[in-house]
């Protein structure tokens, strides 16, 4: 069922003058499959002057080959942008857009946008999913909750690839769900959301302030200029839930499970983005790829034209010393947001309680340590980390020193599995102990902070951490006992 009225789309999601040269315009009734878009990748054409490449990165659990395309220049300095879809498999706007993207580089006010710029392009990362137009990948796990966990095998090929490209800008193409339950439980006949284009930002307070302010302030700002331009409408995104039989707005991103927060913490420049389109079949599909296509346009345009500003805040957020924040708390205020009321079929500002991931505040924060030390390390552990592009060494000597340990004082683990997980709510207390490392009798490696993804080795390894391999249980956790990781202090 497609739930919009053709009177809503023809008045508020007019179709725009174009026509996509993608394999879901040919004619047919659905939407690009993974066929499709190996084929067009294979047939694609770059720009003169512009290299490209297909590289296939691994296979899907179900044997379908996930491709890569690497387009632009070749030069050493060129800046690194990684574009992503489809990891969702309900969101085909995301991987139409991304291909109708590529076809408007040959527009001629854009043909030498590659000429100081490298594009890694991945427009299927769940092929599975996107064969059967499902959110999840063939084993049941959505893969925008398993970027620290890793239980998928998609995940960790597509997360090597990441860090073996080292973007400096990383954007994930997504789409929305307008008409949502909570949503349709609001107003006389319920309500849906609005906005073409939301853009998902982090707050998580790991990340550097400078960087997390020059995400919104430059590159997503240039974007909603542009949507502004093309009359598409915007807005950060955000997701409603029901607290205490109040409904709340949750605004932002602090999760490092998901790619908006997790490529930021990898001292990048990172935007998922959110376009209005699940459920809604082909119902304003040019609309969609146009605001897809577009969004991505105007961060590259925005990169090429100041490369030297975008590596000055990279280098100076990797020079950002500052503590860990082990647990945050969002700021929460009463604002306006825009909605289409289905009864009046008209839009409508209603006022609710939001809660701003940008605006967060620490509630946990610790010392900074120049290293962390894991014993009892299993090979799971290091090949997550080698895939999360942690450097790490193995202790190959005995070693003595001074160390914190986190010692459990309270483990609370959850009911219900969690995505292939079941979670554990522990709190710890920090202890000052001597530490002895014998690599004859315990495996141990060292984890030294002075590295690029120092940020996301705080979210990892902090066990209080939301998404770290404690709370996550991929690192056991026994009550009154020692965990395996302590943190060196300088």
């Amino acid at each position: 069922m497609i739930p919009q009225s053709e009177e809503l789309t023809l008045r508020f999601y007019p179709e725009p003058d174009i026509q996509p040269q993608t394999p879901a315009f040919d004619g047919r009734e659905g939407f690009s499959t993974h066929a499709d878009v190996v084929q067009f990748l294979r047939a694609y054409q770059a720009p003169a002057g512009a290299s490209y490449q297909i590289d296939t990165i691994g296979q899907s659990q179900n044997g379908l080959p996930i491709l890569m395309a690497y387009l632009g220049s070749n030069k050493p300095d060129a800046l690194r942008i990684w574009v992503m879809g489809g990891l969702h498999g309900d969101e085909p706007g995301g991987w139409e857009g991304i291909m109708h993207f590529m076809n408007r580089l040959h527009e001629a006010d854009k043909r030498d946008w590659l000429s100081n710029v490298k594009l890694a392009i991945l427009p299927m990362a769940n092929p599975d999913g996107c064969n059967s137009l499902n959110r999840l990948a063939a084993n049941g796990l959505d893969l925008n909750r398993d970027q620290t966990k890793l239980l998928a095998p998609e995940s960790m090929l597509w997360k090597k690839a990441f860090n073996a490209f080292q973007p400096e800008i990383a954007l994930d193409m997504h789409e929305y769900r307008a008409f949502r339950k909570d949503y349709l439980r609001m107003g006389t006949q319920g309500m849906a959301a609005y906005y073409d284009v939301c853009f998902l930002y982090s707050g998580n307070l790991n990340v550097p302030d400078e960087l997390r302010q020059y995400t919104r302030t430059a590159f997503v700002a240039q974007a909603e200029r542009w949507m502004d331009s093309l009359q598409l409408s915007h807005h950060p995104y955000f997701t409603s839930d029901e607290v205490k039989g109040t409904r709340v707005i949750n605004q932002g991103s602090v999760h490092a499970r998901s790619s908006a927060s997790h490529h930021a913490l990898t001292n990048c420049i990172s935007t998922l983005i959110e376009v209005r389109g699940v459920g809604l079949g082909r119902t304003s599909l040019k609309r969609r790829v146009l605001a897809s296509s577009s969004v991505i346009l105007s961060y590259l345009q925005y990169a090429r034209s100041h490369p030297q500003e975008v590596r000055n805040v990279l280098e100076r957020a990797r020079q950002a010393l500052a503590d860990p924040v082990v647990r945050s708390q969002r700021k929460e205020e009463q604002r306006k947001l825009l909605l289409i009321d289905l009864a009046k079929k008209d839009t409508v500002r209603v006022s609710l309680p939001v809660r701003d991931a940008f605006l967060s505040r620490s509630t946990l924060t610790r010392k900074r340590p120049k290293a962390y030390v894991i014993r009892q390390v299993d090979e799971e552990i290091t090949n997550r980390l080698n895939a999360l592009g942690v450097s790490f060494r193995w202790v190959s000597a005995p070693m003595e020193l001074r160390a914190e340990a986190y010692r459990i004082t309270a483990l609370n683990p959850d009911a219900f599995d969690w995505e292939g997980v079941r979670p554990v709510e522990v709190t710890t207390q920090i202890e000052s102990i001597s530490l002895s490392i014998d690599p004859e009798t315990s495996k141990a490696i060292w984890i030294d902070l002075d590295q690029q993804n120092a940020p996301l080795i705080f979210e990892l390894l902090e066990p209080e951490a939301q998404n770290s391999f404690v709370h996550l249980g991929l690192i056991s956790a026994t009550q009154d006992l020692h965990l395996p990781i302590y943190r060196i202090l300088p």
